[in-house]
């Protein structure tokens, strides 16, 4: 968890210079808005959308999910969560109007590295993407058996006095090797379009 803290501090150094190359990029000052902001769009309705940008914002369950870690979840908890949807709201908002003006809908419907290619530095964005992603892993790894552990210690769960298991320094270890075995089995499917469907459906 202390070395999964310190990596965050890099990753978030990382996704900012990422965003600030972002909207240096795309001569977005002098363009025009190609992509109409409100109305009728035939390609795709809401729920679709709504289905892929609902993982995008999930990251914050893995703050919730290291609560055990805290010194005042009671208190950081909202906090954190009101922070990270208020911020990532306002990205996310800004990102919009950036393609609208930085790119003709045709290229936002075919290319799906666009935003690297109009960045001001692509390496620094493809950095970002990397870090954020990397980021979201690691701190899902480490949550998740931390969610498993107290489900295995009150009973709820299937084989529970396998997971409520902790070594001598508080680490649910049994929880994490399961973790680590689902982990394993999803990197061999080997095609991130396989699962994106599933994680959209949980």
């Amino acid at each position: 968890v202390k070395y999964a803290i310190q990596a965050q501090l890099v990753v978030f150094a990382l996704v900012i210079l990422s965003i600030i190359s972002i909207f240096l990029g795309g001569d977005w000052w002098t363009s025009v808005l190609s992509v109409p902001a409100l109305g009728n769009f035939p390609d795709l309705g809401f729920w679709s959308l709504f289905a892929l940008f609902f993982p995008a914002v999930t990251g914050l369950m893995a703050g919730v999910g290291m609560s055990g870690e805290l010194t005042d979840p009671k208190k950081q908890i909202p906090r954190g969560v009101m922070w990270a949807l208020g911020v990532t709201t306002i990205i996310y908002l800004a990102m919009v109007f950036w393609f609208g003006y930085s790119a003709r809908p045709e290229q936002l419907i075919s290319d799906n590295l666009l935003v690297v290619e109009l960045a001001a530095s692509s390496s620094l964005v493809l950095l970002g993407i990397l870090a954020a992603t990397f980021s979201s892993a690691l701190t899902t790894f480490i949550a998740a058996p931390r969610l498993l552990q107290p489900l295995g210690e009150h009973s709820l769960l299937f084989f529970n006095g396998f997971f409520s298991k902790k070594t001598s320094s508080g680490e649910p270890r049994n929880a994490t090797l399961f973790t680590a075995g689902i982990v394993a089995i999803t990197l061999a499917i080997g095609s991130l379009d396989t699962i994106a469907p599933v994680l959209t459906m949980f």
